[in-house]
């Protein structure tokens, strides 16, 4: 299966790198999956999606360890209170009617002190406007406003972000620490201006 090179699809492979292989993992929005095939075999993975690719029925489970697939609706998980040690989400918050309601989800399915790694692109930016805009519901006007989100009413605290500019200018010159310091300043202030684009990735944990 073909391999979907993106950043936060890595970093989120080192992040799990360091669970338990007894860990229970939740993926919402996992589409075809291809990016599963970085992820470590140890723990065991519960993929869903409002729709169940065919690739995703007839590769997955035999390639990449323990998985067990279903189709699910973000707004409603159906599953126990506290289920689950990690809940995943790649670009999926920004499709959906109502991602307090996810939010609220993801809270209640999660264990005491289990962590959520949520991607999305920001509103305004450049791929926003050229690509995604036609397939987003519900967007976040900056990075502040999507950690907001998690963590604004103390259920949440922040781990760690992760932002990656793609066309922003001499970007590859640059020191990681510098681009990120400069993306915080142009998400303040120019972000309307369609100058460059970025993915924002959270990890955040259940207080």
């Amino acid at each position: 299966m073909e391999f979907t090179k993106l950043w936060y699809h890595k970093k989120t492979a080192e992040w799990l790198n360091k669970c338990s292989k007894n860990d229970l993992i939740l993926d919402v929005g996992i589409g075809k999956g291809h990016y599963l095939c970085v992820f470590p075999k140890g723990p065991k993975y519960v993929l869903g999606d409002i729709k169940i690719h065919e690739d995703l029925l007839r590769k997955m489970p035999y390639q990449y360890g323990t998985m067990h697939i279903c189709q699910l609706d973000a707004h409603l998980l159906l599953f126990k209170n506290e289920s689950f040690d990690i809940v995943l989400s790649h670009q999926t918050i920004e499709h959906l009617n109502n991602p307090s309601k996810f939010i609220d989800e993801v809270y209640r399915v999660l264990r005491k002190g289990g962590k959520a790694i949520i991607s999305t692109v920001i509103k305004g930016s450049l791929a926003h406007r050229k690509v995604l805009a036609n397939n987003h519901i519900s967007e976040f006007e900056s990075v502040t406003e999507f950690v907001a989100a998690f963590c604004g009413r103390e259920r949440f605290h922040l781990v760690s972000i992760e932002k990656r500019p793609i066309n922003f200018p001499f970007k590859k010159f640059l020191p990681r620490r510098l681009v990120n310091n400069l993306v915080d300043v142009l998400d303040e202030i120019i972000l309307p201006i369609p100058l460059y684009y970025y993915d924002t990735l959270l990890l955040v944990q259940k207080c």
